[in-house]
């Protein structure tokens, strides 16, 4: 082999290394966008858990506003018992809190509407929460495959870098050896 094949050779080979190296800098890009939206997603992850959190907090407070609504309640009967010694002067009374009674009641229905409905809302977004979950197990595969790739390519450029240096070592021994 000649050296100026050698040479040509070992022109090629740098050029390979250049565009691998370019080639690894692009992917090192992709990985690090690629982290950028585990991030987010992992950001998107805390803010729907605090939603949850905060309609965990609601469903408590409508839960204490029934207890308040039935304690009320209980009050009224024990009122009423009381009462019925005074039926006469009290039966107006009565009827009132009897129209009490069913508004209470109403207001019951409607806190119990709301808690279902808010129930159906958590549902949706603990499903909304394993959607998230399942995308950022799908980035996480992702990033994985980048990763191992990107080592891959290393190890090819480590060996490519190898051969280089040992290909100029032969061409000097082999300049050496014609100039003799």
């Amino acid at each position: 082999m000649n050296a100026g094949k050698m040479e040509e050779m070992l022109s090629n080979l740098v050029t390979i290394v250049g565009g691998m190296n370019e080639t690894l800098q692009g992917v090192q890009g992709e990985v690090q966008g690629l982290k950028g939206e585990v991030q987010g997603l992992k950001g998107e992850v805390q803010g729907v858990q605090g939603e949850v959190q905060g309609l965990k907090g609601e469903v408590q407070g409508l839960k204490g506003e029934v207890q308040g609504v039935q304690g009320e309640v209980q009050g009224l009967k024990g009122e009423v018992q009381g009462l019925k010694a005074e039926v006469k002067g009290v039966q107006e009374e009565v009827q009132g809190l009897k129209g009490e009674v069913q508004s209470i009641k109403e207001e019951i229905q409607v806190v119990k509407t709301e808690q279902l409905s808010m129930s159906k809302k958590l549902q949706i977004i603990v499903e909304d929460q394993a959607a998230v979950r399942e995308n950022q197990t799908i980035m996480d595969g992702k990033l994985t495959k980048v990763i191992n790739k990107l080592t891959d390519i290393q190890a090819d450029q480590d060996l490519i870098w190898k051969k280089s240096v040992q290909n100029e070592r032969d061409l000097g021994k082999l300049k050496m050896h014609l100039q003799l």
